[in-house]
């Protein structure tokens, strides 16, 4: 017998000898072609690691600690996907400042509104009713003083909501009336001299409107007409006659100002294409024979002109004094929103101004959501809205209720705080009032003189003087932090980091999925056939 035979033979308990050729040759149970697919893409794969597991020449415990590092791998491929697309969902939104200043002819030139500031007190003139018109005479109460001791707001203000509230509010045209004639009784009167648009030589008289406001009668520069900037129905503010039309608005918040016209013809809103463009204005205040004097100082609104000037906490309002000259700078601040059309609002927190209807206006703003809020919730409360808000015709006017209305507005907005202080929560959160996604306010900077007639002991006029502080501003800029073509590509870099998986690997992994599966498939079919002829044969013998 020679040697090589006697390595190649085994004893083992029982007596039974076993040849390690017949091992050898002893056939295997065949793969089905699933297995048989799998096994060879486990073998060629070029996602790592699996080529080890797969290998079975190779000791079991190399095949553990190689499956082992595999499912690390994944995992760890898996937690960086997660963190990508967290960041990508919770917080999607980054808000940057631009890379180049912007010119000032980007933006419209802001919206004045003008009121003067009372005295939280009557007149002689006030307490004789015989010196107020006929139709009023007979709502005028006895003692004024007494009426609004305990009201928060000013005395002609009170004086002139329960004018309006006593008058026939059935009657539209009554009521309109009231408003105009009340106004022009009530509170002290702007007069204007001198209102001139100048851009470089030229030089255009502007038509200012007359509007009411919270804090009394007021005028107002460069806004939209009121009739296109509220909803059909609405009670509009302005007083003293219709407003002239200024024609098509050219400048609407989301797209910006309408292209290919001449310079000269953008006046809906004004439009300054050199910063040394300025508006000038001349006025006085007349409070002799009306109900309440004013202080020595004027309230300036600064809005874009799509907005109706509120006073409230998020408007943009400076006081300057009477009989004064003021050189008033302005800085525009704009930021924009850029292909978040596809985001939820919660998601990219603003709303677009076409994107949310409300009751009273058109468009939506922050400061227009807030308001409506607070005159559904005053009308909820008490029954009634200040004349100042928004209402449609028949709504009551708060009168005697005016007290109502203020501690309605403190519970509005005042926060609530959790025992732990960890939640913050204000009723008005519930209106859900995000900002728009393009928002457009103003900084300003005032220099004042003192006037010259005034000075003199003559009747000074106030005069201000309003431009833009330089030709460029910087604006910012909402976009996605991470759209989804950077998504795949950090998911593409942490599988590729972990596996060194490619577009390729998964190309491979299709292929083996489809095409190398249903070759495998029709293989396996032709080899059953012989076996199948061949058993049939052997039974038949």
């Amino acid at each position: 017998m020679k040697i090589g035979s006697i390595f190649n033979r085994f004893t083992f308990g029982g007596g039974e000898n076993y040849s390690v050729e017949d091992q050898t040759n002893r056939k295997k149970p065949k793969k089905t072609f699933v297995e048989s697919a799998v096994s060879e893409y486990a073998q060629k794969s070029t996602i790592h690691g699996f080529s080890y597991v797969a290998d079975e020449e190779r000791h079991k415990f190399e095949r553990i600690w190689w499956l082992i590092m595999l499912v690390l791998s994944v995992i760890g491929a898996i937690y960086l996907i997660y963190q990508a697309y967290r960041t990508m969902t919770d917080d999607p939104i980054i808000q940057s400042p631009s890379l180049s200043p912007v010119p000032v002819w980007d933006a419209p030139f802001p919206a004045l509104t003008i009121c003067p500031q009372v005295n939280d007190e009557f007149t002689d003139f006030a307490q004789n009713v015989t010196n107020w018109p006929e139709f009023i005479q007979e709502f005028v109460p006895d003692n004024l003083t007494a009426l609004t001791q305990s009201s928060p707001f000013s005395s002609a203000i009170f004086l002139e909501s329960l004018l309006l509230q006593r008058s026939d509010q059935n009657n539209h045209d009554i009521l309109k009336t009231t408003v105009t004639l009340t106004q022009k009784q009530v509170l002290p009167e702007i007069q204007v001299s001198i209102s001139l648009w100048i851009a470089g030589p030229s030089k255009s008289p502007v038509v200012l409107d007359n509007t009411i406001t919270d804090i009394g009668a007021c005028v107002t520069f460069n806004m939209y007409n009121e009739k296109d900037l509220f909803r059909d129905g609405v009670i509009l503010s302005a007083m003293g006659g219709e407003v002239a039309d200024r024609g098509e608005q050219l400048w609407i918040r989301d797209k910006g100002y309408k292209k290919g016209l001449p310079l000269e013809n953008y006046t809906n809103p004004l439009r300054s294409f050199d910063y040394y463009d300025f508006f000038v204005i001349a006025l006085s205040v007349n409070d002799s024979d009306r109900v309440s004097p004013s202080n020595s100082k004027l309230s300036v609104f600064f809005h874009a002109p799509d907005e109706i000037p509120i006073h409230h906490r998020r408007s943009n309002v400076i006081d300057v004094d009477i009989n004064k000259i003021h050189n008033i700078q302005i800085t525009p601040h704009l930021v924009v929103s850029e292909d978040l059309e596809g985001y939820k609002p919660s998601v990219r927190e603003c709303y677009y101004a076409n994107e949310r209807h409300l009751k009273y206006y058109k468009i939506y703003n922050q400061n227009y959501c807030e308001w409506e809020c607070l005159t559904n919730y005053t009308l909820k409360e008490c029954g009634c809205v200040p004349y100042h808000m928004p209402h449609l015709e028949g709504t009551k006017i708060c009168v005697e209720d005016l007290k109502c209305y203020w501690e309605a507005s403190r519970k509005l907005f005042i926060p609530q705080f959790s025992q732990d202080e960890s939640d913050i929560h204000a009723l008005v959160d519930d209106c859900d009032c995000l900002p728009t996604c393009t928002q457009l306010t103003f900084k300003t900077d005032v220099t004042s003189l003192s006037n010259v007639d005034a000075a003199s002991g003559g009747d000074g006029q106030t005069a201000m003087y309003v431009s833009f502080k330089n030709p460029f501003f910087k604006k910012e800029i909402r976009s996605e932090l991470h759209s989804l073509s950077e998504f795949f590509s950090s998911c593409g870099g942490s599988l590729g980091l972990f596996l060194g998986v490619s577009i390729f690997s998964i190309m491979e992994l299709i292929y083996f999925c489809t095409v190398r599966l249903y070759l495998h498939s029709k293989r396996s079919g032709r080899e059953q056939s012989p076996e199948n002829t061949n058993e049939s044969t052997n039974n038949r013998n």
